[in-house]
This record gives C-alpha cells, structure tokens and sequence, in this order.
C-alpha cells in the first residue's frame, strides 16, 4: 500500500472535486506517474457511479489508471477492514461511510489529508476548500476532536465529503385526508398518528422506514433516537406499544 502513497495522493485530491489546471506551457506533474494504476474501493452508491464516469478523463490528463472494486456498504466496511490490517494491502484509495472513520482512525489505517494538500507538487493550487459545505467536511472528515469523531481543537481532516444523503419524513395526504388526521408535529403525535393509521387501515403500516438487515435498519431508527441521546442494541418484533415507549423514553 506504501508504494502507492504518493500517487494516491493525486488521486485523492483529484476525486475530492479539484479539476487539473495544467498550462499548455506547463510541463505535466502527473508524467513520472505515467502508466501505474491505483486500486480504489468504492460503495456500490449512484454517487460512486458517477465518479466511474469521469475516470478516463482522469486518467487522460493524468496517465494513471483507476481500477475499481465496488461493493455493497457492509462488504465493504469488510473488505477495507481485512485489507487495512494487512502490512501491504491492494487498495490506495479508500471511500468510507462516517461510522467508520474513527475506527481507522484510531487504528492508524488512514492518512490525514494536510500534508497532501501542502504538496506542490501535486497540489491543485486552484483548488478552493471554502467550497465544501463546512457540516459535511466535520461529519465526514473530521477525527480525533470531541469524543473522537466529533470536530474540536484536536481534531484532524482524515476524508473530503463526495456525496451526501438526507433523511425525509414524508405522509401519505390521502390516508391523512381520509381519516382526519392532523399532520404530526412532535414525536409524541408521530407515534400516536402512526398507531391510529395502523388501526384504522388494516394492513398498512403507520410508519415505515429502512428495514434490511444490518446498518440499513440501525441507521434508519437512530437518525431518530440518536438526536435525542438514545442508544439502542437489538428490537425483533417491536409492537405498537414497544416503540411508542422507546420514542418516549428519548424524548424525555
């Protein structure tokens, strides 16, 4: 992996969003790079398709070839882990999910990202890092400040935000029109308006969300409970009554 430290620093700041400015005068930094390839791992995610996309134009004005191993989030997050603990592993470049970025952080497994950006001779000096939404970078980037994975005075950039998701709760105005529903406006209403849809439409569930084995079902309940301060290990078979007393439980 060592061997290929300098050039993932090319690609690293290249697939952070810079765009290569080289004068046709100028002679170009990438040559001594020419012809090797470097193996990334990405989630298997439109975001990272969309990426795959630009990948020969990256590798025209650079002469470095970009192999690709994509994978679904979990096989992933195992993947990179077997191949960080190794002496020398096949990946250069690595695209994580936030919750594991302290885990390679405090393992030692990532760079942090300063020393390549201070490098001239791969830094895009045209690159403007005010452009990044300043939310993303310290979700994503930041480690080792407030508890680890939260941005403080200790902290350090280990990642640059590519992508980003957000969570929308949306209603179904039929079934609220239907039934003279008053649209929920606190988690307490939430719970009590998704009971009574359950009830009165049999059949259809008063809440749905995320539900695949895995970080998928996690994920979707703790965008929830975690902004309340809940933590929660395993529910199987959690009836109306079960979540309605969780939700209450975080709130207060």
């Amino acid at each position: 992996m060592k061997k290929m430290l300098k050039i993932a620093r090319t690609v690293a700041t290249v697939l952070a969003g810079t765009a290569l400015s080289i004068g046709a005068a100028m002679a170009n930094p990438y040559d001594a790079y020419k012809g090797e390839t470097l193996v990334v791992s990405f989630p298997a995610h439109p975001h990272f398709d969309a990426v795959k996309k630009v990948l020969p134009k990256f590798t025209e004005e650079t002469g470095i070839k970009v192999e690709v191993d994509q994978l679904q989030y979990l096989a992933m997050r195992q993947k990179q882990t077997l191949e960080l603990s190794k002496p020398k592993g096949d990946y250069d470049l690595l695209a994580y999910v936030v919750f594991s970025k302290a885990d390679y952080v405090a393992a030692d497994q990532i760079y942090p990202l300063a020393p390549f950006f201070m490098n001239a001779e791969i830094a895009d000096p045209q690159y403007d890092p005010d452009d990044l939404v300043k939310g993303y970078v310290e979700n994503i980037g930041l480690a080792g400040g407030e508890k680890g994975y939260l941005p403080g005075v200790t902290g350090a950039l280990y990642g640059i935000p590519f992508g980003s998701e957000t969570s929308v709760l949306a209603y179904r105005e039929d079934i609220f029109n239907k039934h003279g529903l008053k649209v929920p406006e606190t988690y307490d209403e939430l719970v009590d308006t998704a009971c009574k849809i359950s009830e009165l439409e049999p059949g259809m569930a008063g809440f749905t969300s995320r539900g695949a084995s895995g970080h998928q079902i996690s994920h979707a309940f703790l965008l929830h409970l975690a902004p309340l301060g809940a933590v929660f290990s395993t529910v199987i078979g959690a009836r109306s009554s079960m979540v309605r007393k969780a939700f209450r439980q975080a709130r207060h």
